[in-house]
């Protein structure tokens, strides 16, 4: 009976260390696994399956980029406020960005993009003369500014004014000439790119001047081909000579208006660059030639803490209230994802064509320069503010 009893357990012993090891072998694998328990009182099989384990690491898409309108006050029609303040109403930016660019760019109410927003507010331009989304109240708006200092033929009062039925404002007079001697002397113009450089941007310099037009000030468009401009190029003596050496490149800083886009590394470079000369030049990022002591005070608070949201705010409010800079928009989300995409697809051909040349060639040289700048887009870490309008 003992040696039974003996013989018993070993087999029971034996049995329970297979189980055990399937077991502790399954957990070991990261894969899909199968284990099968057969049970000695039953046919039946019990089958467990492991899904594969993967990981996926998601890159944010940045929004460090913004388009704006930028206002010189130096230009004897735009440095009237009730100008730039009708001008403000009079453009329609929500029906150019829906309608005729089909949501390919956001509508954009702030100076600040979205990546440096960090107190969540988007939403920072709103003006009180025109707080309507409807063109033809806004227009109307606009025109009440207007006679504030201004004659017409006709204000159109009564007449409902739409984008598609222009309502255009003719022989827009100052009623004191001594406030502007040179106003009725030449129109605006609206700096803008060629269709080739950034077609989107040309679309609204098309527009920005239509709807100027249409408030009885004549004015035309500027589209050349623009490029991108780093804030240390800016500063460099090859800008400057570039600057001095180009005819009419002062004339063209003497415009009133102009269109840019922006794509910022901190709110210190961004914002000093708006309002304050970096080089001894006549035309670089400085477009408005507008500042004040408020912007001065926080600026200084800038330069300590280069994304103080308060600080910057402040100056937004003094740009925005003034209406000197307007924004325009940012890139849709979409569109940042589909040129996101583009970016992984060339830098995958580039790595491709990499492992089939000399790592000693000049194309090999290009190829490593050009990852590493894609690099710095897909990861959002470019170092550099920069400023894509036309520039010689």
């Amino acid at each position: 009976m003992k040696r039974y009893l003996i013989l018993l357990l070993l087999v029971s012993f034996c049995g329970g260390g297979s189980e055990t090891t399937a077991v502790e072998d399954s957990a070991t694998t990261t894969s899909s696994s199968i284990t099968s328990f057969t049970s000695t009182t039953s046919s039946s099989t019990t089958t467990t399956t492991l899904p594969p384990t993967t990981t996926t690491t998601t890159i944010p898409i940045p929004q460090k980029t913004i388009i704006v309108l930028e206002i010189n006050i130096n230009n004897p029609i735009t440095k009237l406020k009730d100008v730039r303040d009708a001008i403000a109403c009079g453009i329609d930016k929500n029906y150019v960005n829906s309608n005729i660019l089909q949501n390919t760019v956001t509508s954009y109410n702030s100076l600040i993009p979205p990546d440096f927003a960090v107190d969540g507010l988007d939403t920072a331009y709103t003006d009180i003369n025109c707080s309507s989304k409807n063109y033809s109240e806004n227009f109307v708006s606009a025109t009440n500014i207007l006679k504030r200092q201004f004659t017409a033929t006709s204000w159109f009062d009564g007449i409902r004014c739409t984008n598609e039925t222009a309502c255009r404002i003719e022989n827009l007079k100052l009623r004191d000439s001594s406030v502007s001697p040179n106003f009725n002397e030449q129109g605006v113009s609206v700096t803008g790119c060629n269709p080739g450089s950034e077609p989107t941007m040309q679309s609204h310099s098309l527009f920005i001047a239509d709807y100027i037009s249409r408030l009885g000030i004549k004015a035309t468009v500027l589209n050349r081909g623009c490029k991108s401009i780093s804030y240390e190029y800016v500063k460099s003596s090859e800008y400057a000579n570039i600057i001095k050496d180009t005819n009419g490149i002062c004339e063209l800083a003497s415009n009133s208006l102009r269109i840019s886009k922006i794509t910022i590394n901190n709110l210190y470079d961004y914002f000093s660059s708006l309002t304050e000369k970096q080089t001894d030049v006549c035309y670089e990022f400085f477009y408005t030639n507008f500042s004040n002591q408020v912007i001065k005070d926080n600026l200084v608070i800038l330069k300590e803490d280069n994304n103080n949201i308060e600080a910057a705010r402040s100056i937004e409010r003094e740009l925005l209230s003034n209406n000197v800079i307007i924004p325009l928009y940012i890139i849709s989300d979409d569109s940042q994802k589909r040129t996101f995409e583009r970016y992984k697809d060339e830098k995958a051909a580039l790595e491709e064509e990499l492992n089939s040349i000399d790592s000693d060639s000049d194309r090999a040289y290009d190829i490593n320069n050009r990852i590493v700048e894609l690099d710095a887009i897909l990861l959002g870490s470019e170092e550099s503010l920069t400023f894509f309008h036309w520039s010689p």
